[in-house]
């Protein structure tokens, strides 16, 4: 009965891999520009000396990210609002890398380093995050639910899902009416009561039911 369906969790998490690559990449490549023509990265900085300030910077970046709520699903925020909250990522990311480089100062790698490595993660960011999220609406094929229940309870769950962001991750398949509750949701949504629970779960491939 288990799918391979889209759950939050699994949607979510190539989102931060994919963003740690950027905030490591966007250091490597800060680097490389900076000292382009002075033999890149091994004029000032030597291989390992690059891959631990990589290391460092993502591990910094992804708990700011996550502080300001950007690794929630179902955020109902416009692309606006993401980015707001992105750019306040930053600041805490920034000031957070300040309070790091003066406990470590072997990390440091310059106010020019620095601020190229903000400036290509914050566009690559800016640029990647709406994408995902769009994709994800349209192909992932969200977590299959099954409600038992037609009523007015049911019919509350149909309207918490009016937004796109609600539903991202989950699909809800239908809404089996039980008992002799009046009807509530629209009878489009509704499954055929001549079927047993089990039969109904496996002939559409339930991954949860919910009882209203």
């Amino acid at each position: 009965m288990l799918s391979n369906n889209a759950t939050p969790r699994n949607i979510i998490l190539p989102l931060i891999i994919l963003e740690a690559l950027i905030f490591g990449g966007s250091v490597y490549l800060a680097v490389a520009l900076r000292f382009m023509g002075e033999n890149g990265l091994q004029s000032s900085f030597g291989a390992n000396s690059v891959l631990a300030n990589a290391i460092a910077f993502t591990s910094i970046m992804l708990p700011s990210m996550a502080a300001m709520g950007l690794y929630q699903v179902r955020s109902r925020e416009d692309p606006i609002g993401m980015f707001v909250r992105v750019l306040a990522a930053f600041a805490l990311g920034t000031i957070l890398s300040i309070v790091l480089f003066y406990l470590f100062p072997s990390l440091y790698f310059g106010r020019g380093v620095f601020s190229l490595t903000l400036l290509f993660s914050l566009f690559a960011i800016g640029t990647i995050r709406p994408l995902f999220f769009q994709f994800v609406d349209r192909h992932a094929p969200g977590f299959r639910v099954l409600v038992l229940g037609a009523g007015e309870k049911a019919s509350k769950i149909t309207s918490n899902l009016r937004r796109r962001s609600d539903r991202r991750g989950i699909h809800i398949v239908g809404f089996l009416p039980a008992g002799n509750e009046k009807t509530a949701v629209d009878k489009s949504l509704l499954l055929s009561p001549d079927e047993s629970l089990l039969e109904t779960v496996e002939k559409h491939d339930i991954d949860e039911i919910v009882v209203a």
